[in-house]
């Protein structure tokens, strides 16, 4: 073993992983939160030998627990004498909690420098199959389209050189921290994880007993995660095909394309099944600001509804500078998708 390994934790940690996200040949940055799920992460990575810097970032949400945190994963670090490097980061908060969405943001932005200032090509969390059947849930109750059923993407770039990968979605959070306990690699628990103010805290404690409770056949949760991981590979695969089949759909329907405009012949749109129609509209928007996290189904609908209905010429102000526009019948059945700048 490359590291100072205890002879527990030298026993193959039996965890599924992902091992093609993880290629032997590049340098891997682990976001490690010293959570059991990412600490497990970590074991796996230390027992194959593979190249990486452990990199924690420190929200300061939770005072002194969040200060532990870095503590203990440093001290972890340097028992095993493995590279290490750690940031705190600030977030905004509103009643005293803080927002999710900047608290994302503000994480992956921290180890992205962190990943291009030690030449990582590769940034690996520690997501989990659990993870992915409670965000399939949240999605589902926030009223998402296909995609965001799909749940958690194994692998998405970040940049145009830094691949986020998820090598353990296959695993629960169950059979994480069994390879913890198996290798005596202990872990820190987020006590903010009960806070019942977070939806994905309600749908954990409160909604996933629930549903346990109804399975038939003594079905566990475990299990249902491990379904979940399996039925989002393939819903993947098959929305792959939609977005290929809708790109091609939306060249074919492009009038104009500028750096901040795409304008569609909206005649040959309505000829599309809706299927197709409310992929090409989001392929457009991907276009034009790189995702499409914030475009909901219903904001989609709304404008394939108006255009099918061969309404009267309206605009659609979409978050984060996204307008849509549906010119009419007596303007040339145009839509055109185009970005505001900041200056309006």
């Amino acid at each position: 073993m490359p590291h100072s390994l205890s002879s527990k934790a030298q026993e193959p940690a039996l965890l599924p992983v992902d091992w093609p996200l993880l290629p032997a040949e590049e340098k891997i940055l682990v976001a490690v939160s010293g959570g059991a799920d990412s600490m497990a992460l970590l074991l796996v990575l230390v027992q194959a030998g593979r190249e990486l810097v452990v990199a924690h970032v420190n929200h300061g949400l939770r005072g002194a627990e969040s200060d532990a945190d870095q503590a203990f994963v440093a001290a972890h670090c340097v028992s095993l004498r493995l590279p290490y490097v750690s940031e705190r980061v600030t977030v905004a908060c509103r009643n005293g909690h803080a927002n999710e969405a900047a608290a994302r943001q503000a994480r992956y932005e921290s180890l992205i420098r962190q990943a291009r200032l030690h030449s990582c090509s590769r940034i690996a969390t520690g997501h989990t199959a659990s993870d992915l059947l409670e965000t399939v849930l949240m999605n589902w109750l926030r009223g998402a389209a296909i995609g965001g059923l799909s749940g958690i993407p194994p692998q998405r770039p970040l940049t145009k050189d830094i691949l986020l990968v998820r090598p353990l979605l296959q695993a629960t959070r169950e059979q994480t921290r069994a390879a913890c306990r198996q290798a005596n690699w202990g872990w820190r628990e987020d006590l903010s994880n009960q806070d019942p103010k977070y939806l994905r805290n309600r749908v954990r404690h409160e909604l996933l007993p629930v549903l346990e409770h109804l399975m038939a056949g003594g079905g566990s949760i475990e299990r249902l995660a491990q379904q979940t991981s399996r039925a989002s590979t393939v819903l993947r695969e098959e929305l792959a095909y939609l977005d290929q089949v809708a790109q091609d759909h939306l060249a074919a329907l492009t009038l104009c394309r500028e750096e901040q405009l795409i304008a569609l012949d909206g005649l040959r749109f309505r000829e599309l099944p809706p299927v197709l129609q409310r992929r090409v509209l989001r392929c457009g928007v991907q276009q034009l600001q790189g995702q499409v996290r914030d475009v909901s189904l219903e904001a989609v609908e709304k404008v394939r509804c108006h255009v099918m209905a061969k309404g009267r010429r309206k605009v659609w102000q979409w978050r984060h500078g996204m307008n849509i526009e549906w010119t009419g019948e007596m303007a040339g059945n145009r839509i055109r998708l185009w970005l505001v700048s900041d200056k309006g």
